[in-house]
């Protein structure tokens, strides 16, 4: 599926492979890995691109259909890169190297609430951009600047905050510049490039954080709307107001469940409830999970529940708490069987019915 840069070369493959039922990010370097030769995942369903990624639908050997990402040699990032350096090895070293990067702090991060860290990140950026000394630009702004407290993202280090805007003559006073590319921005009436602050921070946000955390945070339904907050902040085509209000919309979308609307068909498969019980046991792990050693997710409703254990060939059971998560989402242990349910007056226990 991936070429070398040049004729002769042992190709060099990264792609980041993850069950369809549940996501696990798992690097491949040269032809082989973890779930073995690459070529194993012939034939391959093409499925859909972002600016540097392609992903393919695939089969294992064993049957278990999986997710496999790879980087696009037709993407946006390769292509633009390949015009400007005509390197095209080194461009592809360079996205690999994205891909990669997301694989380590998802693998890192693995915290359930994504779309909370983006939203606070969103929330924070805006308070910057209208803060009462004006805009305010973080000149070192790197994930390590910031802390996860309770969910919400802090930033730890102000020392290299700025609150004045450049001056300019003319538009080429006003170029924003980063490692992989540049912007330029209008000069205004007044002497200052316009949202030059604002735009600092919001491109930071997006090549530190949106374009590895938001594609994975929300319902396959969802996605799309991400897909376009991802590429906007990426392009510089929205500012803060606009980007906050689009992940509050997902939000909402999200909390009140108006995404399942589309999304969830109604199973043929039958479930008996057993009340005030659980299944201590036989779990299996899937991601992203409240709990490392079990499959705990999230689910806006009984039919969304049933839903998620559908689509996952292990599960034959669910129990849902009482507890829910920041959205007010109920909390459920995904099972692989009921061999042994014991009573617990704060779950319940659905099992599928035989047949």
């Amino acid at each position: 599926m991936m070429q070398s840069g040049r004729e002769g070369e042992e190709p060099e493959v990264l792609v980041e492979s993850a069950p369809t039922s549940h996501r696990v990010h798992t690097p491949f370097l040269g032809h082989s890995g973890p779930f073995g030769h690459i070529d194993a995942y012939i034939p391959q369903t093409y499925v859909g691109s972002g600016y540097t990624k392609a992903v393919y639908r695939v089969r294992l050997p064993g049957g278990a259909a999986v997710a496999l990402k790879a980087v696009d040699f037709s993407g946006h990032d390769l292509g633009s890169c390949v015009r400007e350096f005509g390197a095209r090895r080194g461009c592809y070293r360079l996205a690999a190297h994205k891909l990669l990067k997301e694989m380590v702090l998802l693998e890192r991060l693995r915290h359930p609430n994504v779309l909370q860290i983006c939203l606070s990140l969103g929330r924070l950026l805006h308070h910057l951009a209208h803060s009462p000394l004006g805009s305010v630009t973080l000149l070192d702004f790197r994930p390590r600047q910031f802390v996860l407290v309770d969910g919400e993202l802090k930033v730890t280090d102000l020392d290299d905050a700025r609150v004045e805007e450049t001056p300019c003559a003319s538009s080429a006073d006003c170029i924003l510049e980063f490692p992989a590319r540049n912007f330029t921005l209008p000069c205004s009436a007044q002497g200052w490039c316009d949202g030059m602050n604002e735009k600092r921070n919001l491109y930071n946000a997006y090549r530190f954080f949106f374009t590895y955390l938001l594609p994975h945070s929300a319902p396959p339904s969802l996605r799309p709307l991400l897909d376009i907050i991802v590429n906007a902040t990426g392009e510089l085509t929205w500012g803060v107001d606009e980007t906050l209000a689009q992940l509050e919309t997902v939000l909402n979308l999200y909390r009140s469940g108006q995404y399942l609307q589309n999304s969830t068909t109604s199973s043929s498969a039958e479930y008996q409830r057993i009340p005030d019980s659980t299944i201590p046991q036989e779990d299996y792990r899937c991601w992203p999970s409240y709990h490392h050693g079990s499959c705990l997710l999230s689910v806006f409703n009984l039919a969304e529940a049933v839903d998620v254990c559908e689509s996952h060939a292990q599960c034959h059971a669910f129990v849902v708490t009482n507890q829910t998560t920041w959205t007010g989402r109920k909390l459920v242990f995904f099972k692989t069987g009921w061999n042994q349910v014991v009573p617990d007056p704060n779950r319940t226990t659905y099992v599928r019915a035989p047949g």
